[in-house]
């Protein structure tokens, strides 16, 4: 679904700040850099960093269980997140107000068997946009077991 209507942005907005100020920031703490928190906190004091269209991303809930739904719908996610890249566009995934399915439903008027699962504000970046940064592939993969680095180099596939 995508949003642009001012109501209807507002509402999921004050619905993710609501879910970042009563748990979402301090869970964040815990494991994310400063700075990625304070980025947060910009984020949502912009209404989703000022994106003009919010995508809501649902799906029927009559046919998987949520899990695999998300599954299911992720792959979809990524390919429209490459593509907005592609285009010179800026977004990302948000889940923060997925983390209140009933409410965010409400406030979109989704059918009881509509689950959403993510957001994704996309718009035109205010600043340049560089590569996305990414840890090396040998501190985040293993090989045969867990603890066994993975070098590129060496396992050519």
């Amino acid at each position: 679904m995508v949003v642009d209507d001012p109501q209807v942005r507002a509402a999921i907005d004050d619905l993710g700040r609501q879910i970042w100020g009563a748990g979402g920031r301090q869970h964040a703490e815990a494991s994310l850099a400063p700075s990625f928190v304070a980025g947060v906190d910009r984020f949502f004091e912009t209404s989703h960093g000022g994106a003009p269209r919010l995508i809501v991303i649902a799906g029927d809930g009559r046919v998987a269980s949520h899990s695999v739904l998300a599954s299911s719908v992720f792959p979809a996610v990524q390919n429209l997140l490459l593509a907005a890249s592609a285009l010179g566009y800026g977004s990302t995934m948000t889940t923060l107000a997925a983390q209140a399915p009933a409410e965010l439903a409400k406030i979109l008027d989704l059918s009881a068997d509509v689950r959403p699962l993510a957001a994704i504000p996309i718009g035109r970046p205010t600043r340049a946009v560089g590569p996305p940064r990414r840890r090396p592939v040998h501190e985040i993969a293993h090989r045969n077991r867990f603890g066994a680095v993975f070098d590129a180099q060496v396992a050519p596939c």
